[in-house]
């Protein structure tokens, strides 16, 4: 946690530290041209479904995945707990971001285009959670998304998991966009995000999430008034 704090000191005199997007390829702009799969995400393709990477519909950049639910079962794109290419006791897999388990939030965003009616019956996100030797130590549950079209509109969702709420014991985020049982349409994503908030404790003064000149002057306010 030594980092953490290092980080808290330094934002009350220059700042709040900005928060570095945790995943890897988050715009899913490198894919492999024979399979058209995006570089360090996982691919997930049942019963006709499954995740391409596209150029047509895109928010940013060149491109972006597409998701098809084909005719039932579990269709995305995301990053498995255990990490098939990871050695058992790699705490840093390339597929899988770095969280601290119990220590500052997780938001999770990203957004999503379904140009016509999508009749999957779940389509959403979640997050996963794994240990160092890759064992899954549960996660968000799914996250559902309430839009069964946007009408060509990219939207955008954001979810936040508290830092309690995340197993002490956590050292992978691992996101997943998917969706079950099948059906018609299809759903773009793009510019996926996982964050982890610093966890700077008692420095917040004022409960904002940062720490910066505002909680420096809080403090001394505080101080000036005495018992």
């Amino acid at each position: 946690m030594n980092h953490v704090a290092a980080v808290c000191v330094l934002a009350a005199f220059g700042g709040a530290a900005s928060a570095q997007n945790l995943l890897t390829n988050p715009g899913f702009e490198e894919f492999d041209p024979v399979f058209g799969t995006p570089v360090d995400w996982n691919v997930f393709a049942n019963d006709g479904g499954g995740a391409t990477v596209v150029t047509n519909v895109v928010r940013s950049g060149a491109r972006a995945i597409r998701i098809d639910p084909g005719t039932g079962g579990f269709n995305g794109v995301g990053r498995n707990v255990a990490d098939p290419n990871a050695e058992p006791d790699d705490p840093n897999p390339t597929s899988s971001a770095d969280i601290v388990g119990a220590a500052g939030a997780l938001v999770f965003s990203g957004w999503y285009n379904i140009p016509d009616q999508i009749t999957a019956p779940v389509v959403g996100v979640k997050i996963e959670y794994g240990t160092a030797t890759g064992a899954g130590i549960g996660g968000t549950g799914d996250i559902l998304l309430l839009d069964d079209t946007t009408g060509g509109e990219w939207r955008e969702f954001t979810f936040t998991v508290e830092g309690d709420d995340i197993p002490s014991t956590a050292v992978r985020g691992n996101v997943i966009l998917f969706t079950f049982g099948g059906g018609e349409g299809e759903i773009y994503w793009d510019d996926i995000s996982l964050i982890q908030e610093a966890d700077c404790g008692p420095a917040d003064f004022d409960g904002n999430g940062s720490v910066d000149v505002n909680d420096l002057l809080g403090f001394l306010g505080a101080f000036r008034q005495g018992c």
